[in-house]
């Protein structure tokens, strides 16, 4: 992803499925099988619903989602405090 590791930081608004994309085309993998974890997981679903022919199966573990907001889900916000209170 850009701006993490030794990657530059984006000068522009992008998609991170776009760059998966552009990756997996150069690399000539065909059909793939994806297993991601958090933010990799919104990554992987969105390049999936946008390019379901290059996709054999998904396997997202704790995804994040295009579209949704944590902080606004009465159950994330229970289980922030119960971390911040150490439970």
């Amino acid at each position: 992803m850009r701006g993490f590791g030794k990657s530059p930081a984006a000068t522009a608004v992008y998609a991170d499925e776009d760059d998966l994309t552009a990756l997996l085309k150069h690399l000539n993998t065909g059909k793939i099988y994806v297993v991601i974890l958090s933010l990799g997981g919104r990554i992987a679903i969105d390049f999936a619903l946008s390019h379901p022919d290059m996709v054999a199966a998904i396997v997202p573990v704790a995804p994040g989602l295009s579209g949704f907001h944590f902080t606004d889900d009465p159950s994330f916000i229970e289980s922030w405090r119960a971390a911040q209170a150490g439970d």
